[in-house]
């Protein structure tokens, strides 16, 4: 029933003075989910935190509010058993940009490589 339940595309300015719940202070994917809508902590309130990702969206089910999820916890189901709603951001708006290291004499360069190259074509799909 929230007003951005039938909005689409999202843009990032769309979370802007609103509500939006997040994990704890000090969670990594706190920090990514802004960073990747270029957001900061002023742009938005959080008027409640959760340590896990699973609770979060147990209190947007119940109308607490809206939410980040990443694309990786949608395919793993998370949203199983609940009438939750997605609505996905405009790539233009929203994004982020990951890398891979390992150290410069790993055995296994070759392996890593490989898994580089994956991740390369999934995002390309």
């Amino acid at each position: 029933q929230h007003p951005l339940a039938e909005k689409t595309p999202l843009l990032s300015r769309d979370l802007q003075g609103r509500d939006v719940l997040l994990l704890e202070d000090g969670h990594c994917l706190r920090d990514h989910a802004l960073e990747a809508c270029r957001l900061s902590e002023r742009d938005v309130t959080a008027p409640y935190q959760a340590t896990s990702l699973n609770t979060i969206v147990q209190m947007v089910a119940n109308q607490i509010g809206v939410t980040l999820l990443p694309k990786m916890a949608l395919d793993g189901k998370i949203l199983a058993g609940t009438q939750v709603k997605t609505r996905g951001f405009d790539k233009e708006t929203v994004q982020r940009s990951i890398g891979l290291a390992w150290r410069k004499h790993s055995p296994r360069r070759d392996e890593f490589l490989l898994l580089g190259e994956f991740i390369g074509q999934q995002k390309r799909t």
